[in-house]
């Protein structure tokens, strides 16, 4: 599984060559748009292979925006002036004139109108996915009982108190969003693993300079295997 790929076509596409599509489920833990410069080609990428099966899909805060953008509610003056133009770009390659020609409500209408299937895709996309021992999110959850009242928001944004705070699910906890320099001692892109060992970040910040990083696990939460694909392209085994 691998998460917050934000719009790097490029390095999405070489770290799923570590995927065997025959013999592994591939969960994406949101954040597939913005930032970087090819959001329309990553989602167009991992709707071909979600097409084929073994592909799980989880929206992230991002996708949300997004939405949330294209409705016009919300915080969509942050999202068109912060993260707009590289997503919008990846959408319509002579943005310039786009911008100029139509208001923000009409792009949006545009928008909803030629690119329906990818805008639907994003949002049929999973709020959590979970198993008998895993659970998969893409920022975390709020360390209630009763966490799903609130998971449509809490698993796309939260941050603190979920990193540092105990783990009651019984499971084994997977989640990007929050990049893993800002959980290790050191300023280290590699995933993170609480000391518990039950929880799991694996957001390496790639669209900021960093690595786009996927982890290998067992039905049982043991880690296997873990790779990274740098931002420039170059690959390594971590």
């Amino acid at each position: 599984m691998l998460s917050d790929p934000h719009g790097r076509y490029q390095e999405l596409k070489e770290i799923l060559t570590y995927w065997n599509p025959q013999e592994q489920t591939l969960v994406l833990l949101g954040d597939i748009v913005d930032r970087g410069p090819s959001s329309l080609e990553c989602l167009r990428l991992i709707m071909q292979l979600q097409e084929k099966g073994n592909v799980i899909t989880l929206d992230g805060n991002h996708e949300q925006l997004l939405c949330e953008w294209l409705e016009m509610k919300g915080n969509e003056s942050f999202y068109y002036l912060e993260v707009f133009n590289n997503t919008i770009q990846s959408f319509f390659p002579d943005v310039s004139n786009v911008l100029q020609k139509y208001t923000k409500q009409r792009l949006a209408n545009v928008l909803r109108t030629m690119y329906q299937a990818e805008l639907s895709f994003i949002k049929n996309m999973l709020t959590y996915y979970e198993t008998v021992q895993l659970l998969f999110v893409h920022g975390g959850y709020n360390l209630e009982p009763n966490w799903k009242v609130d998971a449509e928001r809490d698993c796309k944004w939260i941050r603190q108190p979920f990193i540092s705070g105990e783990n009651k699910t019984g499971k084994t906890i997977i989640f990007g969003h929050t990049p893993t320099e800002n959980m290790h001692d050191t300023q280290s892109n590699d995933i993170w693993i609480s000391p518990c060992k039950t929880k799991i970040g694996i957001d390496g910040s790639c669209v900021y300079g960093g690595q786009l990083n996927a982890i290998v696990i067992s039905h049982s939460g043991k880690l296997i295997d873990t790779f990274s694909v740098k931002k420039k392209g170059y690959i390594s085994n971590i």
